[in-house]
């Protein structure tokens, strides 16, 4: 019998195994493909994605939903490239709610409250308030018009919505006189004076540019501003370089030779020289204290100490208290910077203080105190009296 039950045991054993090797090829479809390795894995149902990315994400596009971490990556990148005058815009394009939104930072001038997606109310530095802050309404005060949350005005002050949507807009403003270009609301540039031009004109006028004002002058502004200049625009790099940070060594107005950092091109200005290293610079630039000419010690740079005529000293000379003279009879202690500089006081010898501060007895309207000696107000008396009278000690209060 139990010859038999083992070649049994071994059948079954090599059944079992051949079935599991072959589980795979027996569920798909393809014979030579097992049914799990290449099966691609489908889009969510745009229909059962929960929010926020159903709320936001434009059309035509397949916005991750939070679980798989790309929604604020996708809005990052996304508002990144958009201007601040084009949330609103992107806001309106967008699937879901909006939010009324306070912007800290306008996107127009005279308009505080937008209807915005809760991303796009973060770009302004925004915060979501009460949907009746953006119910608004068209105002005129005089010839200006604003858009202003119901209930701001009323009566002839009214008017219709399309009025504030044309004239708030913002638009491309050149002045007739000169060729000057502005972004503007149309209702600020007046028929009279100026002229409502294209678009494409502000943006050239405002492109950020690289403008050469002279031999070895440059910098870095608008192309409007450089024609202003009568600049012309050149590489970028040009602007790196003359802007750039270097250790200038020049001669002051009073003929005495200094150093400072400064930019390169200011240097060519002062007729200066550039220094290999900055350990002139550095050494000019090292705060510490100076005994300055007006008897007074204070913390400043050593340059700055140089200039003033002064003498570089150990700091504990900026940290020493000195008794000072504040005029009508009264001292107190300070440094020589507070004394001198603050209070307008005079360093006069420590026993001014010393005395101005002794406890002594004092009568006030037949009242008696024990004060330092520069606050009493009455009449100074024998400290028996003091005792005498059970007289309260305010001296450690007051000085």
């Amino acid at each position: 019998m139990n010859d038999l039950r083992k070649p049994i045991l071994v059948c079954l054993f090599l059944l079992g195994c051949a079935f599991c090797i072959g589980s795979p090829m027996l569920l798909s479809e393809d014979p030579e493909t097992p049914m799990r390795s290449e099966s691609p894995t489908p889009l969510p149902d745009r229909s059962t994605i929960d929010e926020p990315s159903s709320l936001f994400d434009s059309p035509g596009s397949y916005v991750p939903p939070p679980s798989e971490g790309g929604l604020h990556d996708f809005f990052d990148n996304k508002l990144d490239s958009t201007p601040l005058s084009g949330l609103v815009q992107l806001s309106s394009s967008t699937q879901g709610p909006l939010v009324c939104c306070q912007c800290e930072r306008r996107i127009l001038p005279e308009q505080e409250y937008y209807d915005l997606t809760g991303i796009a109310c973060s770009e302004c530095d925004g915060r979501v308030v009460d949907d009746g802050f953006c119910n608004t309404t068209c105002c005129k005060y005089g010839d200006t018009y604003f858009l202003k949350p119901e209930g701001s005005c009323s009566g002839d002050y009214v008017v219709e919505r399309t009025r504030c949507d044309h004239e708030i807009q913002q638009i491309c403003c050149q002045t007739r006189d000169t060729p000057s270009l502005e972004w503007t609301q149309r209702q600020f540039c007046d028929p009279r004076y100026a002229l409502e031009v294209d678009d494409q004109l502000c943006e050239e006028a405002y492109r950020n540019i690289c403008c050469e004002t002279g031999t070895d002058e440059a910098q870095s502004t608008t192309a409007q501003h450089c024609t202003t200049l009568n600049g012309r625009e050149v590489e970028t790099a040009t602007c790196a370089d003359l802007e750039s940070l270097v250790c200038c060594s020049y001669s002051r107005d009073d003929m005495a030779d200094t150093s400072a950092i400064m930019q390169k091109q200011d240097c060519f200005k002062k007729e200066g020289y550039i220094e290999s290293s900055n350990d002139s610079c550095d050494w000019l630039s090292t705060y510490m204290c100076c005994e300055t000419l007006h008897n007074y010690s204070s913390f400043m740079f050593r340059g700055e100490c140089i200039d003033e005529g002064g003498t570089p000293t150990n700091s504990e000379r900026c940290s020493e208290i000195h008794c000072c003279s504040l005029g009508d009879g009264r001292y107190n202690r300070y440094t020589s910077e507070t004394c001198i500089l603050r209070q307008h006081g005079t360093i006069v010898d420590e026993g001014h203080c010393e005395q101005a501060s002794e406890r002594i007895c004092c009568k006030l309207d037949e009242r008696y105190i024990y004060v330092n000696r520069q606050r009493c107000r009455g009449e100074e008396r024998p400290d028996q009296e003091c005792r005498d009278h059970n007289a309260p000690d305010y001296w450690s209060i007051y000085f």
